[in-house]
């Protein structure tokens, strides 16, 4: 029994450093964000976003969204990029997420190939 139960306080912490190391990662993208520089958040929130993180990926559909005229030249605009993004947010129940696909289809940059997430309203956060 104390084996199982080791196992588990080593799988849990090895899961909270993971999750530590995940939210330090974001935080030095926001911090690169509001010191102006956008390749290093660029850089952050991609490495995170690619692991599944809801915030990256929400920040990096902004990005991409808004593009060298909010970030400058590190970052140039992509709609489709953006939709890819805010669309993973969305299909893990990201309500900001989900209100950008609404804006991009509005405003006639959600053309894509890709199939779309349906999100149960249970989801939605």
């Amino acid at each position: 029994m104390r084996d199982v139960i080791s196992a588990f306080a080593l799988a849990a912490a090895l899961w909270l450093t993971g999750v530590a190391s995940a939210l330090a990662q974001v935080e030095a993208a926001e911090a690169a964000l509001e010191r102006g520089d956008y390749g290093a958040a660029l850089h952050l929130y991609q490495t995170e976003a690619e692991a599944g993180d809801q915030r990256a990926q929400v920040a990096l559909g902004f990005m991409f969204w808004c593009g060298e005229e909010q970030y400058g030249p590190a970052v140039h605009a992509d709609a489709e990029r953006s939709f890819e993004w805010f669309a993973r947010a969305a299909a893990q129940g990201n309500a900001v997420a989900i209100s950008m696909l609404s804006v991009l289809f509005k405003e006639g940059q959600a053309i894509t190939a890709q199939p779309i997430p349906a999100v149960s309203p249970a989801r939605i956060r």
